[in-house]
Formats: C-alpha cells, structure tokens, sequence
C-alpha cells in the first residue's frame, strides 16, 4: 500500500470517528441522567483525540527573533 493510500484511508477513518463522536453527543443530548452525560463525555474525549492526532503531526513555527523576541528590544533606543 502506497503512501497516497495509507493518507486518504487515515483521513477517511478520522472524519467516520468524528461524525460518530458528534452523533454520540447529539444522540446523548435528547435525555437527562449520569447515562447520557457519560456518553458526551465519551464523545467528547474521542473529538479531543482525533484533534491531538492531527495537531501532532502539525510542525510548530518558530520564533523569527530567537526565543526572546520582546517588542521592547526591538524600538531601537
């Protein structure tokens, strides 16, 4: 399997999590109890984890001054 394949198979299994996490949480929604607070919180975390794979593979930007680019030291005086 190529790597355009494993890609796209990835991006399709992480949309199918998220509509079924969503589709728990507004399933869950229609009634009152610790039940159906358990299954938004289950559907919750499952959002939360299909948004900490994707950011995990984001590279973070760096700083264009250095690790201590404050405003003050750029006015010039």
């Amino acid at each position: 399997m190529n790597s355009y394949t494993l890609q796209k198979l990835k991006t399709a299994a992480g949309a199918l999590v998220v509509a079924l996490c969503l589709g728990l949480i507004v399933l869950a929604q229609r009634s009152v109890g610790w039940g159906s607070l358990g299954l938004m919180v289950l559907g919750l975390a499952g959002l939360l984890a299909v948004l900490w794979l994707y950011n995990r593979g984001v590279e973070k930007p760096r700083p264009v001054g250095g690790a201590n680019n404050n405003s003050e030291d750029s006015r010039g005086s």
